[in-house]
């Protein structure tokens, strides 16, 4: 079965949201929770790509 893959697209504003939320993880004293944090949301997201119908389609577009 030959599907099409999808493209997962993370916006600026997710992506310095991310960024932001990180920072203050690491200013807080946590840098390796920082990092994790980071880590495990853009797995997520990529992970859309191979399972596009785990979740609704953003209705906010």
């Amino acid at each position: 079965m030959d599907t099409e893959k999808i493209k997962v697209v993370f916006r600026a504003k997710a992506e310095s949201t991310i960024y932001e939320v990180s920072k203050f993880i690491a200013e807080k004293g946590y840098p390796e929770t920082s990092k994790k944090f980071a880590e495990k949301f853009y797995q997520f997201g990529n992970s859309l790509a191979d399972f596009p119908n785990k979740y609704r389609l953003c209705r906010f577009p």
